[in-house]
């Protein structure tokens, strides 16, 4: 999922090595509240930079990264469990079940 772009190559030693944790954090922690200021500060990086080498790595910002990690969780999830979805939903890192964040529609 490595990006490969110039950007990414041109990450110094010390930004690639903050990047690599908050993914390993991420990944250990898909299923918990996961607040992206508090995980930038545990690096020593502000929020913004953060971001922009996380993306610079691996193509997508941490939060986003975040979010496929737990899709891809709950998908196998609905597909080998008998849970509810609902069960699930919490399960996977997701506060809500998928129906009940669906947008009302406006008349």
């Amino acid at each position: 999922m490595l990006a490969g772009s110039r950007e990414a190559r041109a990450l110094s030693p010390h930004a690639r090595a903050r990047v690599e944790e908050v993914r390993a954090y991420l990944e250990a922690s898909m299923t918990r509240d996961v607040d992206m200021v508090s995980v930038a500060r545990q690096v020593a990086l502000s929020p913004f930079y953060l971001t922009r080498v996380f993306k610079a790595q691996y193509g997508v910002p941490p939060y986003r990264y975040l979010i496929r990690l737990r899709i891809d969780h709950t998908t196998g999830l609905l597909r080998d469990s008998a849970l509810t979805v609902t069960q699930i939903c919490h399960r996977a890192g997701f506060n809500t079940s998928l129906t009940s964040s669906r947008p009302s529609v406006a008349t």
